[in-house]
């Protein structure tokens, strides 16, 4: 590329030019001169912004601050950026956003050439942003809140009726506390997660073995390595974890001492397997209706294998 020197009636052509607003200051610290869109933005003359005239249009509560960043990166010839509020021409202040560097000649510094840009409409969607986040995690609140109220009320009615239950009616009753305790534990731990981004697998994976453990605290659960660093969408996390609370579930039985099992494969789907298999798994069919509906709501199929031993989630294709 041709080294072709810029005199400084064509530097200023170009700067004029520019989408941005550019000022330049001096060895002085005062400004020395404007771009147009600078000028076209406060609507007031080169003469009147020259020198300390420009400090007339930045909003009260911001140039003592303003001031300081650029008198501290002057005096240690440093870059900086800073955000002040800016008079336009029609009143309206507006949010800036302000680059300056040291600039050289012949090796010697010689001032700071400085760009602006307005960044008052993305401050404002960063704002709307933030307040849309704490709106949805009061609502996750209130939701997590009411759902686990509904299942206290549910498991309080399962154990009044067992009282009164003969002992078929009691064995049932109990897988149904069993159950119902591992969803309010459930939901429970997926209160704690972050509501946003994506979830590794293996975190939603022990909190379900926790909560598990929790409810029957004589199941053996072993959990293997990740295989792959899976995740899930945050959204889809509470389906998946739920469908792995009931898999583990269905697949101990409330038996005493049961031992299971949870591995990573490569490609990302998780078998929960029991030993020994459970060999009634098919009395369960509402039981693997909804593992199966939890898991598609999370974007996997479940696939029980017939000897009752396991229950794999398999990512689904997109």
């Amino acid at each position: 590329m041709l080294n072709m020197p810029v005199t400084e009636q064509e530097f200023r052509l170009l700067a004029d030019q520019a989408p941005v607003m550019v000022w330049r200051s001096g060895l002085d610290m005062a400004c020395d001169w404007f771009n147009e869109p600078w000028l076209t933005f406060t609507g007031r003359s080169m003469d009147e912004e020259l020198g300390d005239g420009w400090q007339a249009g930045v909003h009260p509560d911001d140039l003592e601050s303003c001031l300081h960043t650029y008198r501290s990166a002057f005096g240690r010839q440093e870059a900086f950026a800073m955000e002040y509020r800016l008079r336009r021409h029609d009143g309206v202040y507006r949010y800036i956003l302000d680059n300056g560097r040291p600039y050289f000649r012949d090796g010697a510094f010689a001032g700071y050439f400085g760009s602006c840009v307005d960044v008052t409409t993305h401050r404002e969607t960063e704002q709307q942003l933030v307040q849309a986040l704490a709106e949805r995690d009061v609502l996750l609140r209130e939701l997590y809140h009411r759902v686990r109220n509904n299942l206290q009320s549910v498991l309080a009615l399962v154990r009044l009726s067992m009282r009164g239950a003969d002992a078929n009616g009691q064995k049932l009753l109990g897988v149904l506390d069993r159950r119902v305790s591992a969803m309010a534990l459930a939901q429970k731990s997926l209160q704690a997660l972050d509501p946003l981004g994506a979830i590794p697998l293996r975190k939603l994976v022990s909190s379900a073995v926790e909560d598990a453990n929790a409810v029957n605290p004589s199941l053996s659960i072993r959990v293997g390595p990740e295989a792959s660093g899976g995740a899930i969408q945050a959204e889809q996390g509470s389906s998946f974890m739920l469908g792995v609370a009931e898999a583990i579930a269905i697949l101990s039985d409330g038996r005493p001492g049961a031992r299971l099992a949870i591995e990573f494969a490569e490609d990302e789907s998780v078998t929960i397997s029991a030993d020994p298999p459970r060999e009634d798994l098919s009395i369960e069919k509402p039981a693997l209706l909804l593992i199966r509906q939890y898991a598609r709501s999370a974007g996997f199929d479940s696939e029980p294998r017939e000897d009752g031993g396991a229950i794999t989630f398999r990512r689904r294709s997109p």
